[in-house]
């Protein structure tokens, strides 16, 4: 049985969430109808509405000002602008959050659930991910995460948190935490940016969510949470995003053991690797040419609308990878299953 790892990129929560040009526009609607709805709110609300709102500003200024956010924020590492930083992250992630509240999941990744998982004896699917499969995203966005929880069996909590508990989800401020960290082959996904949710500890520190998932919540609920959460955890919150390139865990408090280095042992042992929706950018040039070092691969599958681009820039970072291993396909309607699954 052949282990299968999906590289994921921007392009496979498009359309449901904006790429790159598209974020400034975005930013500056979410700004438009915040700014509508406190003026029909009470004065605590509003009050409480300040800071989201100043931030959602200077996020669509400094969006505007570079070619990507994920530029600007690693031009704020550079410069140990650790404050700018983490205000980014802050505003990032009640951006990302509002987008993915109000539209409904994108389906691909519907299918591939439905495709992959299969129910047990007990009629759920909990323990059913395939153990073959792993999946590194350099997306922040939480679309599988909610995907999943149309499959996660009721009587569970049903939150973003145990969504990705139930699915491995780590990202590199808790990726020695999962109690199946110790298993040798099991499903798991690992998002190289991180996530897009603040969060705090207890004194458990048991992991607590800035946003919460809101069924089937109308626009006014999620403005009304998203404010009095942004207010709430104003002080008193850590970024689920954390760069790749961020080699240094100084702003947030990571584990020293290496993420990106546990991730290559989480994959050393892939033999069929399908990217999807990645281009492979110059800017995450160091950290693909670590993941892909090690590989003993016996077939890369591309599917994107512009495949021969991104197999181009693959072999331009990765020259040792045989050419003719490689697979293309302009079909995205749904992720790609490769016939070694």
């Amino acid at each position: 049985m052949a282990n299968i790892t999906y590289l994921l990129g921007a392009g496979a929560s498009a359309p449901t969430l904006p790429i790159v040009k598209e974020i400034p526009e975005k930013i500056g609607e979410l700004i438009f109808k915040l700014t509508n709805y406190v003026e029909n709110v009470d004065q605590e609300t509003l009050k409480n509405s300040e800071d989201l709102i100043h931030d959602l500003i200077w996020l669509k200024q400094q969006s505007q000002k570079h070619s990507s956010i994920d530029t600007c924020a690693k031009k704020f590492f550079l410069n140990e602008q650790n404050s700018d930083l983490r205000r980014l992250k802050k505003g990032l992630s009640a951006f990302l959050y509002y987008q993915q509240e109000i539209s409904p999941v994108e389906r691909r990744y519907d299918t591939f659930f439905a495709s992959v998982l299969k129910k047990t004896k007990n009629g759920g699917v909990r323990d059913t991910f395939p153990q073959n499969i792993k999946i590194l995203s350099w997306n922040y966005d939480y679309q599988f995460e909610k995907s999943y929880l149309e499959y996660y069996p009721k009587h569970f909590e049903q939150s973003y948190r145990a969504a990705r508990y139930a699915l491995n989800c780590k990202g590199s401020h808790n990726f020695e935490d999962n109690f199946s960290f110790f298993k040798e082959q099991f499903f798991e996904i690992l998002k190289l940016n991180g996530s897009c949710h603040n969060y705090s500890y207890g004194q458990s520190r048991r992991e607590y969510d800035e946003y919460e998932l809101l069924e089937m919540a109308c626009e006014k609920s999620i403005f009304s949470h998203l404010i009095n959460s942004y207010s709430e955890f104003k002080n008193n919150n850590r970024s689920g995003i954390q760069f790749a390139w961020e080699d240094k865990p100084s702003l947030e408090p990571l584990n020293e053991t290496n993420y990106i280095q546990y991730i290559n042992e989480r994959i050393q042992a892939t033999n069929v690797m399908v990217v999807i929706g990645y281009s492979f950018p110059f800017f995450n040039r160091d950290i693909d040419k670590a993941l892909f070092a090690d590989l003993k691969l016996d077939k890369i599958y591309i599917q994107d609308l512009y495949p021969d681009n991104i197999k181009t820039k693959l072999l331009s970072t990765s020259p040792k990878i045989d050419p003719t291993i490689i697979e293309t396909m302009t079909y995205v309607d749904e992720f790609y299953l490769p016939p070694e699954l």
